[in-house]
């Protein structure tokens, strides 16, 4: 027999919970084999010291009560406190927001050209506006070199950017 299973059947006996049929066929079993008879034994002295302690139900109570009030008024501070943080990380955010949109609604696009912003272009006139040798190959761009390197001529608002990868160029 499996020792799991006569395991199981000898708590159930122990406890009274087998039929009538079963307890003779395990009866018969513990007749020959004395070390499962002892364990059989063991088990029903464990089950009458647990059913005699049961029935010994008139002792206090080992924890006192809770105090439900007390609980009840420290999750709502604690859902209290989660709201407030919840809000204030809001209005926070909304602040820094209106702030960041008024810093940017002031601010102006950089004025490319300075003094007289009007500037005559010839008719007709296509000679390539020349450009000033003080720009270095590894120099960085920007729209105001561009416009002092190619406002010395008859401009011709030409800007070549093939690729953000690359320097724009006046061709």
């Amino acid at each position: 027999m499996d020792e799991q299973a006569l395991e199981r059947l000898m708590m159930d006996q122990a406890m009274g919970a087998l039929d009538a049929d079963t307890e003779q066929l395990l009866a018969h079993h513990l007749a020959r084999d004395p070390t499962a008879a002892r364990q059989a034994e063991e088990y029903r002295q464990v089950v009458r010291l647990a059913r005699r302690v049961l029935r010994a139900g008139d002792a206090e109570p080992v924890l006192p009560r809770l105090q439900t009030a007390r609980l009840q008024c420290m999750v709502s501070r604690r859902r209290q406190r989660r709201y407030l943080t919840a809000a204030s990380a809001i209005a926070a955010m909304l602040l820094i927001g209106a702030t960041l949109f008024s810093v940017a609604t002031r601010t102006s696009p950089p004025q490319l050209m300075s003094g007289n912003s009007a500037m005559p272009i010839a008719a007709g006139s296509s000679a390539s506006p020349p450009v000033s040798q003080e720009t270095s190959a590894g120099a960085f761009w920007s729209a105001r070199r561009l416009y002092t390197q190619t406002s010395r001529g008859a401009p011709q608002w030409t800007l070549v950017w093939n690729s953000p990868a690359y320097e724009p160029r006046v061709p």
